[in-house]
């Protein structure tokens, strides 16, 4: 008897939603979204309650999907989202938006031109991204970036005590780090350009050319054998063999 129970309290309830033709996603309200790059375009809702199904809103804006809690519906989102993933898949998303806590982890690898990724509040996302033209990493508050990147322009923005660890490579960083924290030793930038303020920390691999602007308060660690080094009048840094 027991056991018939606990089986039965693990039963997963599962919602496919009719949501098509889009190619951005703003996931937020604390949700675990599980991400994989695919032909078929799909929105599936899981729950081991099938009651927290009705909280789950996924409505498209144009190209933009949003997922979240409807908290008009109900206050205790934190308890519903403990038993809530939402799993999504399609080929050509541009830009993931992940706030209030919300989780995003991609299953394999998002293939595609051009991506933006915007975390703020705690919200995170682990994966592996490949981009032929650029990636462009913003995150704040909290929020924090871990995975790897392939792309030949990376441009980041890390504020706000957010954090983002990276593997990969490029041929051009722009890194913007202000009260946060890039750990890049392996990930391998040919070339970048690093702007460093208030407490931040920076640790990056490079193989050509390394420019920088930080304050005394920020410090950069570089790996490699740059040709050509160009550091602030402020700039603490240091070079790891």
């Amino acid at each position: 008897m027991l056991a018939l129970t606990g089986a039965t309290a693990l039963a997963q309830n599962v919602e496919t939603r009719n949501v098509k033709n889009f190619n951005s996603l703003k996931i937020q309200s604390g949700i675990q979204v599980i991400y994989t790059h695919d032909d078929t375009e799909s929105v599936r809702v899981v729950s081991t309650d099938k009651e927290n199904l009705d909280y789950v809103v996924t409505e498209r804006s144009g190209k933009l999907l949003k997922v979240y809690i409807d908290k008009e519906e109900n206050e205790t989102t934190s308890k519903i989202t403990e038993n809530i993933k939402v799993y999504i898949s399609d080929n050509n998303i541009s830009d993931i938006t992940v706030t209030s806590g919300a989780i995003v982890k991609i299953t394999n690898q998002i293939n595609t031109p051009e991506l933006t990724v915007t975390l703020r509040t705690g919200g995170s996302l682990t994966g592996n991204i490949n981009t032929t033209k650029k990636c462009h990493v913003k995150a704040s508050s909290g929020a924090g970036f871990k995975g790897s990147i392939i792309t030949e322009v990376l441009n980041t923005d890390i504020t706000g005590g957010a954090y983002v660890k990276l593997y990969g490579n490029t041929e051009t960083a722009n890194i913007f780090c202000s009260g946060g924290t890039l750990i890049a030793d392996k990930f391998t930038s040919r070339n970048a350009d690093v702007w460093a303020r208030r407490m931040s920390s920076v640790i990056i691999y490079v193989k050509d050319s390394i420019t920088t602007d930080v304050d005394n308060s920020s410090a950069i660690t570089y790996y490699g054998k740059p040709n050509k080094i160009k550091l602030g009048d402020d700039t603490f840094a240091v070079r790891r063999k």
